[in-house]
């Protein structure tokens, strides 16, 4: 009965959508953490980062219930691919245009990973639907 978990693995469209999903979280997991080490490296306040992960929840519950319905009448496919490249851009081109702007001063751009792309609800439910 145990290798009847991993037989989903034995689908190359499957294996695809999961190996992508776990790099695509690994990337956001890494981003957050990176984000709240670098607030508090700045500020030394825990309330700081408090108010961060207040301002990345509430966005992300109000755009859930939006997402959720996009998810259901779009292709799932261009979905995720929309999202992911949103993501992806939205991080590159912020990181880029503040070492461009600022250098390695990071002190003036203290609110500046508030409400990522990722946080907005669309790619969580874009990429559990079709699973």
């Amino acid at each position: 009965m145990r290798g009847d978990s991993l037989v989903a693995l034995g689908y190359r469209d499957f294996r695809l959508l999961w190996f992508g999903q776990l790099i695509s979280t690994a990337g956001s997991q890494m981003q957050s953490a990176a984000l709240l080490w670098q607030i508090y490296a700045i500020t030394h306040s825990p309330m700081d980062l408090g108010l961060i992960g207040l301002t990345r929840l509430v966005p992300m519950t109000g755009f859930s219930l939006i997402s959720g319905l996009m998810a259901d009448a779009m292709d799932r496919r261009r979905l995720m691919v929309m999202t992911q490249s949103g993501m992806a851009a939205g991080g590159a081109g912020g990181r880029l245009g503040r070492a461009l702007v600022w250098g390695s001063d990071f002190r003036r751009d203290r609110w500046d990973g508030i409400a990522p792309g990722d946080r907005l609800g669309c790619s969580h439910h874009a990429r559990s639907a079709p699973l």
